[in-house]
């Protein structure tokens, strides 16, 4: 049973990474402007 939490919160984790991961990427490209980040319509 342990080992299906371990796999579970792994998952969650990378899940996590691969969100920030992605909205970073978009803001160095420069698609996420400063304006858009004051409105916080990304907060949802």
């Amino acid at each position: 049973m342990s080992g299906f939490w371990f796999w579970f919160y792994l998952a969650q984790g990378l899940l996590a990474a691969a969100t920030l991961a992605c909205f970073f990427v978009q803001l160095f490209r420069g698609r996420i402007s400063l304006k858009s980040l004051r409105s916080g319509w990304w907060q949802v």
